[in-house]
Parts: structure tokens; sequence; C-alpha cells
């Protein structure tokens, strides 16, 4: 194998690759892909030994295409007929496509996320959700016992008594974004005598 042709000293990245080829969501048959790499084989044997990079390249191509693991190993052999171990061997052109099928996938499944982004709703969307959104909560948000519910509940998972510091917690993580809060209430157990009954500030 000449240097020029090692699969280590040849890698390029996937994004190089797929710049000969425009993705194909239209997945050909294994036969068509086994003849279009044979007949690549075949101008290849008439220049002489290819690079790395044009193998790769034709991976790329029969990828997009659909091809199968057993188009694939059909396709490694007759690359291997033809050139021998000089474009690294049956595992080296294995591991190349391996690679590059893996890069493919997580492109197509990136592409996928990106097409079914929610777009931007507009002012109207927003007001109809807000509006259906309050019809669910309404109840809730007008109890004039909520807090009482609110250390019921943190209660009942397991946390005995420590009111106040559950309807500070409460408060902390649901207030609006206002300066502070300032609020008058004994300390939980636990902390130093100095600040039982002080001011406790979120900031």
């Amino acid at each position: 194998m000449t240097d020029s042709n090692r699969p280590d000293d040849n890698v390029i990245s996937f994004a190089q690759a797929k710049a000969a080829h425009t993705k194909n969501n239209d997945a050909l048959d294994d036969d068509k892909l086994i003849r279009r790499a044979g007949e690549k084989i075949t101008e290849w044997q008439a220049a002489g030994t290819p690079s790395f990079t044009a193998v790769q390249e034709l991976f790329h191509e029969l990828i997009c295409g659909g091809a199968s693991p057993m188009a694939r190993d059909k396709i490694v052999e007759a690359i291997l007929a033809a050139f021998g171990t000089e474009l690294g061997g049956k595992r080296a052109l294995i591991s190349t496509w391996t690679k590059l099928a893996k890069d493919y996938a997580a492109e197509c499944a990136q592409d996928a996320r990106e097409n079914t982004a929610q777009p931007e709703l507009t002012p109207e969307e927003k007001a109809a959700l807000r509006e259906a959104l309050w019809q669910t909560v309404r109840e809730l948000a007008q109890a004039p016992d909520l807090m009482d519910r609110v250390v019921q509940q943190v209660q009942s998972m397991g946390v005995v008594n420590e009111r106040n510091l559950i309807v500070l917690t409460y408060l902390a993580a649901t207030r609006r974004p206002i300066p502070r809060i300032r609020m008058r209430l004994p300390s939980p157990n636990g902390w130093n005598r100095k600040n039982r009954g002080g001011f406790l500030v979120c900031d």
C-alpha cells in the first residue's frame, strides 16, 4: 500500500465527503447500487488505484442511496478484488463505511428535528393558549386556601412540619421577577439561634 492510499492518512470528515453528493431521500434497490459501484470501480481500474477520498465519496453516495449491509459487503469485496489491500483491506473499508453511515444517520436525525420544530406562535395563538390554560388552573389560582394546599401536599410526601420553609420555598420558586421578597418568619430547626425570628430575603 502506498503512503498516499493509507486510510489513516486520508480519512476525511463526513462534511467533506458529502460535499460531492447531495442527500438522496429516494432509496435505490441494492442491485442498482451494486451496479453503480461496479461501474465506478471499473473506471478506477482504467485510471489506476483511486485515492481513499474517492472511495469515501463513493461510499457516501451509496449510503445516501440506501445501500444495505449486504450491498456494502459485496461492494467492499469488489474493491478488494480490484485493488487488493491497497486501500486498507476489508476491515478498514467496512470501518470507513460504518463511520460514514453513522454520521449520515446523525445528520438525518438532526434534519428531522429541525424540520419538525414548532413555528413561532402568533399573538392571537398565544392569547388562545393562555385562555385555555386559565380555564384549567382557575380554580386552583383563585383558591383562598392555596398555601394550605401546598403545605399539605408537601407534607403528604414525607416532610414533617416545616410549614414556613415550605411556604418560603414555594414563593421563591413561583414568584414573578420582582426585585426581592422580604418575609419575617421563624427560622427552621437547625438554624443558628441569632437568625431566629429575623428577616429572610430572596433576591
